[in-house]
């Protein structure tokens, strides 16, 4: 999926109890990550106050390890290139 596709994916899922919206998983180069869409409710109780926020867990070959969250998912891949980004039921990288 591309970026634009799992943005539109997540418009139609509900969150569990913990906020989870849905997670994913690509590689590139020698780098595996798990990204993870999690529905913010901090900033109030109205539904137009929240926020998605993405988590980014990555990890070489090298054993590198990179943490990252940003409401804008473009932003937060954009070093990486062109991506080919897989849902997955994985909750976390050391799922995968």
């Amino acid at each position: 999926m591309t970026i634009a596709e799992v943005q539109g994916s997540i418009t139609s899922k509900t969150t569990d109890d913990n906020g989870h919206i849905a997670s994913f998983t690509f590689k590139k180069g020698d780098v595996v990550a798990h990204l993870e869409a999690r529905l913010d409710k901090s900033a109030g109780k109205s539904p137009a106050l929240w926020l998605t926020v993405w988590n980014l867990h990555s990890r070489s070959a090298r054993g590198q390890e990179h943490r990252d969250s940003s409401p804008d998912l473009q932003v937060l891949l954009a070093r990486f290139g062109p991506i080919d980004i897989i849902a997955t039921p994985a909750k976390s990288l050391d799922d995968l």
